[in-house]
């Protein structure tokens, strides 16, 4: 009799197991913290859309007569200057070309009022987004992106509009590091967390499977010592 119990508490014990472990193997998914928003935002324009308006700069975009009446022989560089609209990530973009455009032996970067060329950037988008991922609920889909419109424009007011570029970053993230993700002193860098559906297997099958799986054990464990 003793034997044929263990044997049933033995495979008790193996449904508890088996159904707890992936139970709670996904409350320990994603306990790394990612990216803060702020730094992925960051990484999409000063490596991508910065180098990429760059890039499009190397190549002549007007008339080369156009070049010679604009450019100032005695000049070792045609001198550059950038305006940005109000958008409130516009200065990351400002930052990264700053940094990055000197590196061109073709332009100067300069505060003139009359410079050689004025390159006019304007941030369509900078946003951060969550949605609910759809295999676990605990989970959300992240994205980032940013848009970005510019055009060149000469002393003379003659405008060539360059590529728009955008970027986007996706991702997978625990719904309690949203907090830790964002950053107060942005906007851009937040976004509203949707609320977790209702999930009936989990706020009322696994509690009460957990609760009746220890019932049973415990129930056994007492059975076994009175025989």
């Amino acid at each position: 009799m003793k034997a044929e119990t263990w044997k049933w508490a033995v495979i008790f014990c193996a449904i508890v197991l088996h159904c707890g472990i992936p139970l709670f193997a996904q409350e320990r998914t994603a306990t790394a913290l990612p990216k803060r928003n702020l730094e992925i935002l960051d990484s999409l324009i000063s490596k991508n859309i910065a180098l990429q308006i760059i890039k499009q700069l190397r190549s002549p975009l007007f008339p080369a007569y156009l070049i010679q009446q604009v450019s100032d022989s005695s000049a070792v560089r045609d001198t550059l200057r950038l305006r940005s609209n109000s958008h409130e990530a516009a200065w990351m973009l400002e930052q990264a070309l700053f940094s990055q455009l000197p590196r061109k032996k073709r332009y100067r970067m300069s505060d003139s009022a009359t410079p050689h060329y004025c390159l006019h950037l304007r941030m369509e988008e900078a946003a951060t987004r969550y949605a609910t991922c759809q295999s676990n609920v605990d989970l959300l889909q992240r994205e980032i992106s940013c848009t970005v419109h510019a055009h060149l424009e000469t002393k003379y007011g003659t405008i060539q509009e360059l590529q728009s570029l955008s970027e986007i970053s996706r991702d997978t993230i625990s719904r309690r590091f949203v907090a830790n993700l964002e950053n107060k002193q942005y906007a851009f860098t937040q976004a509203n967390v949707p609320e977790v559906p209702p999930n009936f297997w989990k706020q009322v099958v696994e509690p009460a499977l957990v609760i009746a799986a220890a019932g049973i054990m415990v129930a056994l464990f007492f059975f076994v010592r009175t025989q």
